[in-house]
């Protein structure tokens, strides 16, 4: 069956009212329309759906369209019905009634567009009713989900490449708005195309600026909040964890705005509640988790924040691919602080457990089973009796790889929202199961640099729009800067200088406090202290502590107190963004020289640098002391026993753990506590010194000694 330009055109105008296509969009409905498998990897926001809505309608039969999340098949269905489309879905949200009406029309063959979920492919009554009609395409929407080396892995879509088969393989076209080179090559495997034409174009978004901005505290995060918000009212704003969301929300409340959050930890009503309060623009604030957006048609969202960093790369991408749809500037900011890179650390060992946990949970499963081998308990209950320290999602992961290697299977269990587990081989041992543990191991490894990859972007110093390009390989290129895009970068290469003597005198002097902070070996330099530990070494701040250390000796010691922090601060980002000096990425962040820094360190060459906007104290040998301050809570005397009892507290701890007293808690810490006093975690969450991780797992030993009082 041979098509015109001419007729897809005339559909284009006739049935989706657009006067023309757009980039790319006619050469891969073309592909479809002429048989040939065809896999699309296009940002959202680039017109993917209309790529295969098009063909439907000019192909006889019915298309199956797989998607992922019910809200984005309703909303596309919904849109599809307006325009005069027949388009029809299945979900588990709909009634009997409303489910017979769909298969009702799939027999008449009056649908030409069928929306379902990839777990839909699992039901055989379904997949029988398919092998009735004329399946003439199966458009596979957000494939990457396919892949397990991809940022939103979906088991279920390993079914489409058999489905495909069974309804007598139709022309297959699938559709990311992000896949690298590996991930498009397990879409081609998975789905089974049959030489496919491939097409990545539309990663250049010249209207979105792309910024990433450091900070140090989760208070700096809600302040360029808070501008970003009241600049540009109608956004998203993306969190790594719910328990992130909804301390975001609460915020929001607290600066009475109005906003929906969006996490898997809510009820599927209350998401979609709020999600059609987004869509429908009553509410102009999302504050969600990465799933939230997928397939969202409001164009006039006009900035996307990451208040925490994401993941991969390509979970970025599809984020900030949801502002200025329309083509109207828009904002894109990620508030970055180093230690936030833990949260991954987390997710990637909950998505990749060891072997040794993986025959762990097997040997539970089997203690847990009934005389019929199965096991009736959510995932939370068996994972807590793995342990109070077991990761819950690890736990999960272990079941669904043993679920795939076919020594479990998991179904439903009628009545009840937890799913049973059958174990199948129940004569086998836990040492005796056999597990790929090299696939294992390389699955962990991929996941940890797709962590590496997004700490390139971060700290990359070229227009992030090219990186962006040249990371999913569109090979576009541009003779003009201006052609990439606005992104911080861009500003800070037009803002970058040589600096005059006294920054360059600064400069060394910052240089030489890493220097001297560092352990110098033939190997080259490797680091000791953290960033803030520098910092306050060169603001001769703490020198109770580093007289202590022997640190107080050292010639950098109050080098530069007679400048601000919060200089010292941005002009560290600077030097990290120039590498002239680099963090670890260990659990505790360490920072050192790099070559290039001991060469500007000692004068032999000079780079340019992105100073920072606020101004220097230039007179560094004036060793002025700065007058501080003191907030009206830092003079209130704090309970003194108590303050001995807390510190009895750390100093139990540091000798049960192995740390320094310091570790555990500071004294400043410490004193805060006895100062104000927290009964619960949100309140101790405002004490000096304490982020997510000390307060999950340091501060509740402290509130059960404040709480006995």
């Amino acid at each position: 069956m041979v098509f015109t330009d001419i007729e897809a055109e005339e559909l284009l105008q006739s049935r989706f009212g657009f006067s023309h296509f757009r980039d790319g969009q006619a050469a891969i409905i073309n592909s479809l329309k002429m048989s040939k498998d065809t896999l699309v990897v296009m940002p959202t926001g680039g017109g993917k759906s209309v790529c295969y809505q098009v063909p439907a309608l000019m192909r006889e039969g019915i298309t199956i369209v797989i998607s992922p999340l019910i809200a984005l098949m309703q909303d596309q269905v919904e849109v599809l019905q307006k325009k005069g489309i027949a388009a029809g879905l299945l979900n588990s949200l709909q009634n009997l009634e409303e489910k017979q009406q769909t298969i009702q029309q799939i027999r008449s063959g009056k649908l030409k567009l069928l929306y379902v979920a990839p777990e839909r492919l699992r039901n055989e009554y379904f997949l029988s009713i398919c092998e009735t009609v004329n399946v003439s395409l199966v458009a596979v929407d957000e494939a990457h989900c396919l892949s397990q080396w991809g940022h939103d892995f979906r088991p279920d879509y390993m079914h489409i490449g058999k489905f495909a088969q069974r309804v007598g393989r139709p022309v297959i076209g699938a559709f990311t708005a992000t896949a690298t080179e590996i991930v498009r090559q397990d879409i081609i495997e998975g789905l089974q195309l049959q030489n496919p034409k491939i097409f990545i174009s539309g990663f250049n978004r010249p209207n979105l600026k792309l910024s990433v901005l450091p900070v140090d505290k989760v208070a700096e995060k809600y302040a360029h909040l808070t501008r970003l918000i009241t600049q540009k009212n109608t956004g998203i704003v993306y969190c790594s964890t719910r328990k992130r969301v909804d301390q975001v929300a609460e915020q929001l409340v607290a600066w009475d705005i109005s906003h929906i959050a969006y996490h898997a930890g809510m009820t599927d009503v209350q998401r979609n509640h709020g999600l059609q309060q987004f869509v429908t623009k009553q509410v102009d604030i999302a504050v969600a988790t990465n799933a939230f957006g997928m397939g969202i048609d409001r164009g006039d969202i006009r900035f996307v924040v990451h208040f925490d960093m994401p993941g991969s790369v390509e979970a970025y991408y599809q984020e900030v691919g949801r502002a200025g749809r329309d083509g109207a500037p828009s904002l894109c900011e990620m508030y970055f602080n180093f230690a936030d890179k833990r949260v991954q650390d987390f997710f990637i060992d909950g998505r990749n457990p060891t072997p040794s946990f993986i025959r762990d949970t097997y040997r539970l499963l089997l203690q847990q089973k009934d005389d019929h081998h199965i096991v009736e308990q959510s995932i939370e209950e068996l994972s807590e009796k793995m342990g109070t320290a077991t990761n819950a999602m690890a736990f999960s992961t272990a079941i669904k790889i043993l679920a795939k290697t076919g020594y479990l299977e998991r179904f439903d269990l009628p009545g009840f929202r937890i799913r049973g587990t059958r174990i199948l081989c129940p004569e086998l041992s836990p040492s005796q199961l056999t597990l790929d543990e090299t696939a294992l191991r390389e699955k962990r490894e991929r996941d940890q640099q797709k962590v590496k990859k997004m700490l390139e972007f971060i700290y990359t110093s070229q227009s992030r729009h090219r990186w962006i390009m040249d990371y999913f390989g569109d090979k576009r290129d541009f003779k003009s800067q201006k052609d990439w895009g606005a992104c911080d970068n861009l500003e800070k290469i037009q803002n970058r200088s040589l600096g005059n003597d006294a920054q360059k005198l600064l400069l060394r002097k910052c240089l030489s406090g890493v220097a001297r902070l560092s352990k110098r070996t033939v190997a080259g330099w490797h680091p000791r202290f953290g960033k803030g530990k520098i910092i306050q070494h060169l603001l001769g701040k703490n020198k109770k502590d580093f007289t202590n250390r022997g640190l107080a000796k050292i010639s950098t010691y109050a080098l530069l107190q007679d400048q601000d922090e919060s200089v010292l601060k941005a002009l560290f980002y600077a030097m990290e963004e120039a590498q002239l000096i680099y963090t670890t990425g260990e659990e505790y962040p360490l920072l050192t020289l790099t070559d290039l820094g001991e060469k500007v360190m000692r004068a032999t060459i000079s780079v340019p640098l992105n100073w920072p906007t606020a101004k220097l104290n230039t007179q560094v040998g004036s060793r002025v002391a700065k007058q501080k301050t003191k907030t009206t809570v830092d003079t209130i005397d704090y309970d003194y026993p108590l303050c001995n009892a807390l510190k009895k507290k750390r100093r139990e701890m540091a000798s049960a753990t192995g740390k320094k007293a310091y570790q555990i808690l500071t004294n400043q810490s410490i004193e805060d506590l006895a100062r104000k006093k927290p009964r619960n975690l949100q309140e101790a969450r405002y004490i000096k010194g304490v982020g997510d991780f000390k307060l999950k797992r340091i501060i509740p030993a402290f509130l059960e000694i404040i709480n006995q009082r």
